[in-house]
């Protein structure tokens, strides 16, 4: 039986199945070719279905996720790029962060950092006594996270150490959220509950993803898992005993974005992963230009 995470809702005239859009850039697990989008027409939260196995996830984001956040060229252990750095999103988040907390000398965890660019904005403007961690499959090179005070904690989310109970002041999640299964985005964020501190806080972005009402919107993407919208991820977190102290939209409007148009060309590897073929090459591009 299917079971909504936000509103609860289990009646089966209430869901809806949606395709994936499979003309995007990403790398993608083999199996979503089979997967639908269940949508929720009571809370507009949608869901891929069947689930991911998570161990093809971790494998996944360890080796093959290609999204802005693959760090494969991004600790070279002489590069001046994270040197001279700024980044806007960053820039707006903490500004945002900060008109509800202090974040000077606290303990803040980002789950799914990606090349932590959250993190290295914070050491860049100046909050370098804060203490930093990070939960990221991605990691490759530990050296390069220590030179910039980020700690890793090198476990699975879900089996992290009780030490770490009570003893957050923010938890940071930035388009993280949506690569989770459905069962397991609601397990994290019971849990980011008991992570935090009283009086700790949450921040979460993720894309406005209304899968029926903005069909073109190109949200329905591999690898993406879960699917939120303002309403549904309000449900969720109320559900969850959090307090909303603030919920916004920005950027582009979901109704003027124009649909993408044809199917980009992918190869199954030995893992049985799609490649993106165009997006590989940038990349090795890319890389071997900083190199």
């Amino acid at each position: 039986m299917m079971k909504c995470i936000c509103c609860k809702n289990d009646l089966p005239d209430f869901f809806e199945k949606f395709e994936y859009i499979k003309n995007g850039k990403m790398n993608y697990p083999q199996e979503m070719d089979s997967c639908k989008i269940i949508y929720c027409n009571n809370c507009s939260y949608a869901f891929c279905h069947p689930s991911i196995d998570n161990g093809r996830l971790n494998l996944y984001y360890q080796k093959y996720y290609n999204g802005k956040s693959v760090k494969s060229d991004s600790h070279l252990n002489y590069s001046i790029i994270r040197n001279l750095f700024f980044d806007e999103r960053s820039i707006a988040q903490i500004s945002l962060i900060n008109q509800f907390s202090n974040i000077e000398n606290k303990n803040i965890l980002d789950i799914g950092s990606g090349s932590a660019l959250f993190f290295l904005q914070l050491n860049r403007i100046g909050f370098k006594n804060t203490n930093k961690y990070i939960i990221e499959p991605q990691v490759q090179n530990k050296k390069w996270y220590t030179a910039n005070s980020i700690n890793i904690i090198e476990k699975d989310i879900f089996k992290i150490d009780k030490k770490f109970y009570n003893y957050f002041d923010l938890i940071f999640m930035s388009h993280s959220l949506e690569h989770f299964n459905a069962k397991d985005a609601d397990h994290i964020i019971s849990l980011i509950y008991k992570l935090l501190k009283v009086n700790g806080k949450l921040f979460v972005e993720v894309p406005n993803a209304d899968i029926k009402n903005y069909s073109n919107s190109n949200e329905n993407m591999q690898p993406h898992l879960s699917f939120f919208t303002k309403k549904s991820i309000s449900l969720l977190m109320k559900n969850k005993n959090f307090e909303i102290k603030y919920i916004g939209l920005f950027g582009e409007s979901q109704k003027q974005k124009i649909p993408t148009l044809g199917k980009n060309k992918f190869y199954l590897n030995n893992d049985n992963f799609y490649i993106h073929i165009n997006s590989e090459k940038s990349s090795n591009k890319l890389i071997k230009k900083r190199r």
